[in-house]
């Protein structure tokens, strides 16, 4: 899966992060937000928090927020190889527990980096 790239300052503003977005149509995306979470928690960090969720992967992290019918993914990594990276592990962990709506999920460049974090989200300890 090629990475989907844009460059946008870091929370701190001193580095570039690649990012990318995904919208992905899909009933009841809060379970599967949940689902996802639970699942990558036994090896990464999560936080879920109703109808949002963050993973975050060495630094790099995907938001995950529901609209009406919609799972909308925001991933951003400090390199186009890490963002590939975690692409990947959202897209077949997604894919994989909802098989039944045969779900897709196509990343593109993200236009806006997302500021700030869900409610009740917050950054990983270091």
């Amino acid at each position: 899966m090629p990475a989907a790239l844009h460059t946008a300052p870091d929370e701190k503003g001193t580095s570039q992060m690649h990012s990318s977005m995904a919208r992905v149509p899909i009933r009841n995306p809060e379970r599967y937000i949940k689902q996802v979470c639970s699942h990558l928690s036994r090896r990464l960090r999560t936080e879920f928090a109703g109808d949002s969720g963050v993973i975050w992967r060495d630094g790099d992290r995907c938001v995950m927020e529901t609209e009406p019918r919609t799972l909308v993914l925001t991933a951003s990594a400090v390199t186009s190889e890490r963002l590939a990276a975690l692409q990947d592990v959202i897209a077949r962990h997604l894919e994989r527990f909802a098989t039944v709506q045969q779900v897709q999920v196509r990343w593109e460049p993200a236009t806006v980096l997302m500021e700030g974090r869900p409610p009740g989200v917050s950054p990983p300890e270091n």
